[in-house]
């Protein structure tokens, strides 16, 4: 997939941060997340994917640090559009 714009430290971004286990939807009242889609991995279990915009990398390093209290291993983070 070729690259249409770049993420910058400090623009605004639309991120999908995929999660392994199940995260219930009340996640989207506690974060700023735009969405949850839970999708299963026959060998791994369930995955959760977070859709969130964020204003700034900032931002979404506040949503790593809770996966990271919560001890939820990060399967991966994609920027999947800029704002510009």
């Amino acid at each position: 997939m070729p690259i249409t714009s770049r993420v910058t430290m400090y623009g605004p971004a639309i991120y999908e941060v995929w999660v392994q286990g199940h995260l219930e939807e009340g996640w989207i009242t506690q974060i700023s997340v735009d969405s949850i889609a839970l999708h299963s991995d026959p060998e791994g279990g369930p995955v959760t994917v977070l859709t969130a915009t964020f204003r700034d990398q900032a931002e979404l390093r506040g949503l790593l640090e809770r996966i990271y209290s919560l001890n939820l291993p990060l399967v991966a983070v994609r920027a999947i559009n800029t704002q510009q």
